[in-house]
């Protein structure tokens, strides 16, 4: 599973091409790995910010149900992650 995560503020760019960018798996670099977790930089242009997307195989007996509700609920993840200043969906697809 990938959680990819922009920082940075809001953009004219197109949210598509972003996404696709992100999407894609070329372009990547390891950027630090730290407790089982490698996480990954990339540049994206559109916004001229990094992307950054941490990758960890977890336990299979984890419950996959619960780890998406959390990742999903970005309007608490300022509650969860205290380094994190601001969470919030800039679009949806397949909704």
């Amino acid at each position: 599973m990938h959680l990819i995560v922009l920082l940075g503020s809001a953009s004219a760019a197109d949210p598509s091409a972003i996404h696709a960018r992100l999407q894609s798996e070329s372009g990547w670099t390891l950027h630090a790995e730290s407790e089982g977790v490698k996480v990954y930089k990339k540049d994206i242009p559109e916004l001229g910010l990094p992307g950054f997307k941490g990758v960890k195989v977890i336990d299979p007996d984890v419950d996959v149900g619960l780890l998406y509700e959390l990742l999903q609920d970005v309007g608490n993840q300022d509650k969860v992650n205290t380094m994190l200043y601001e969470s919030k969906v800039l679009g949806r697809e397949g909704d």
